[in-house]
């Protein structure tokens, strides 16, 4: 059962993103394993770019790649 988004999830529309992230890459594994290399990348630039964008970009990854996956583990 999929449990019920929080207010950080509703101000990064993540409901709506984990939709369109995986129609965008055809399926829930092609979706997590795509936030995981976006999200690493996002890690790995963070001293260089240490912007809001870029940590706004790492949380987004984050909630994406948790709620992805239990997407996953209820099929």
């Amino acid at each position: 059962m999929i449990k019920e988004y929080s207010k950080t999830e509703c101000d990064y529309l993540i409901e709506k993103r984990v939709q369109e992230t995986i129609e965008k890459y055809g399926s829930i594994q092609n979706a997590i394993d795509y936030c995981k290399t976006e999200l690493k990348e996002c890690i790995d630039n963070w001293h260089r770019f240490s912007y809001d964008c870029v940590g706004h970009a790492i949380t987004c990854n984050r909630l994406l790649i948790t709620r992805l996956e239990e997407q996953l583990n209820i099929k």
